[in-house]
């Protein structure tokens, strides 16, 4: 039995990926991000040599059901919530997504910030080239 739990533990990690919790107080959040603290304390994951966190599904739809929650954030509530962007253009935050984080991988999805006077105006998420 123990053979076997150890066993679908390790197969239950993403390999070369950690947990990222936010290092930010859920108090100094709008009470509209309840949700979605929770979301990241539990699957948001950060590849350990990549510019690039893990993608599943849900992570595309952050922008769908917590938007309420994310327009409004400044700059560092958002670093708060989801660690360093993976790139930093100007006013714009970027979090690449990807199942593998591979060195081949020729595209990857993606969820941006952008900012106007350090806060979020709007989101963006989408499918593009590997950029870092």
């Amino acid at each position: 039995m123990y053979r076997l739990v150890v066993i679908l533990i390790i197969a239950s990690c993403h390999q070369g990926f950690y947990k990222q919790k936010p290092t930010i107080s859920a108090a100094l959040l709008p009470s509209s991000c309840a949700e979605l603290y929770q979301f990241l304390q539990n699957d948001w994951q950060k590849h350990r040599s990549r510019n690039c966190h893990f993608y599943e599904l849900k992570h595309l739809q952050i922008k769908q059901n917590y938007s309420n929650c994310l327009i409004g954030l400044s700059k560092s509530q958002i670093i708060g919530m989801f660690g360093k962007p993976d790139v930093l253009n100007g006013d714009k935050y970027r979090y690449n997504l990807h199942k593998t984080c591979s060195k081949g991988v020729k595209g990857h999805f993606y969820l941006s910030f952008i900012f106007d006077f350090e806060k979020v105006t709007s989101i963006d998420s989408g499918y593009t080239s590997w950029e870092e």
